[in-house]
């Protein structure tokens, strides 16, 4: 998917891609295997469009069972160790 291909909504919170949010969601909750990502991000989203973040996004996926491999090459995005340790210790 090429998110150049879903139209973009400008909102008061900025330019998003709901389309291409949804694809998102839908395709690592049907299992995919690999998510391949590369452009913009900071610590808790993917993309200035907001296609994935950390507080939406991760509690809609329900692929426990089925669980995608991500590979990023984007800017901070997350931190690994806040994520397996809230307190960061």
């Amino acid at each position: 998917m090429y998110l150049a291909e879903y139209p973009t909504v400008y909102t008061a919170a900025g330019r998003r891609k709901p389309g291409a949010y949804q694809a998102i969601l839908d395709d690592i909750n049907q299992g995919v295997l690999v998510v391949n990502f590369a452009g913009h991000g900071n610590p808790v989203q993917l993309s200035n469009n907001d296609v994935f973040d950390i507080p939406t996004s991760v509690p809609q996926l329900v692929n426990t069972d089925r669980l995608s491999v991500f590979f990023l090459a984007t800017c901070n995005f997350s931190e690994f160790g806040r994520l397996s340790d809230p307190d960061g210790e």
